[in-house]
């Protein structure tokens, strides 16, 4: 997702954004890294003040652990292929969107 917020140079922003999506490249070894650091957070031992707190907004928001346990497979199955499509889908859009 890329958002702003109360951006006072909207047009800038929405051009640095389009570079960016029209030029990065992908390489494996940052998939792996961004993988890892995902996988990582989401496995991190809670301390016992924030297991409260992130047991309520799991339940509060139907986070099971069989959609967590998705989401990490998911994460994991994801390839340079799968970015790649995502990059052009975004592009696509931009593209298709409103000019400032």
């Amino acid at each position: 997702v890329i958002a702003t917020y109360n951006d006072p140079n909207i047009k800038k922003t929405y051009e640095t954004i389009e570079s960016v999506i029209n030029t990065f490249e992908i390489k494996e070894k940052d998939i792996e890294n961004a993988k890892l650091s995902i996988i990582g957070r989401l496995l991190k031992p809670l301390a016992p003040s924030d297991r409260a707190i992130v047991g309520f907004r799991r339940h509060l928001y139907g986070i099971t652990p069989e959609l967590r346990a998705a989401f990490r497979s998911n994460i994991l199955a994801s390839s340079s292929s799968d970015i790649e499509e995502s990059r052009n889908k975004i592009a696509l859009q931009l593209r298709s969107s409103v000019r400032l």
